[in-house]
């Protein structure tokens, strides 16, 4: 499902009129019209209140896809999954962040962002800026960044 798909969708299920959500999210009816339009698409860190004013979880409103790292939030395909203990491929983490069972090396939530965030930028036409802000709103949902802080 599209985006304005969804935007609709969630505003109807929170019995939200256009005008109550843009009161919400401080921006114009009209601007959440034509995000239902299809006509354009907000940016991350509109996503991101988005997603805090509707309780909606931010990697559904980006459409992410069914499988991605838990690690670096990557999408994965069949050749980019790490292996379990057992040798076995894992669709909860990429080969670059989790082999056989472990963590392939030892990093920070930040350093992850600080690495991968310039790929992200170039790979999908973001601005650095919106890479970073995605990163930091997605990684801390992730299994591995979810565990560290809860053993905080």
């Amino acid at each position: 499902m599209a985006f304005a798909e969804k935007l609709v969708a969630i505003r109807r299920a929170h019995n939200l009129t256009q005008d109550q959500l843009a009161e919400k999210l401080f921006v114009t009816r009209q601007a959440v019209s034509r995000w239902e339009r299809g006509e354009v698409t907000p940016g991350i860190d509109m996503m991101k209140l988005i997603a805090a004013v509707t309780d909606e979880p931010l990697a559904h409103l980006l459409e992410m896809p069914e499988h991605y790292c838990e690690s670096c939030g990557m999408y994965l395909t069949p050749d980019d999954c790490g292996t379990d203990a057992t040798g076995k491929k894992t669709d909860h983490y990429c080969k670059w962040c989790y082999d056989h069972g472990s963590y392939t090396y030892e990093t920070t939530m930040e350093a992850m962002i600080e690495d991968c965030a310039p790929r992200l930028a170039e790979n999908t036409g973001m601005t650095l800026d919106e890479a970073v802000s995605l990163m930091g709103a997605i990684l801390p949902r992730l299994e591995r960044w979810r565990v560290v802080r809860e053993n905080e």
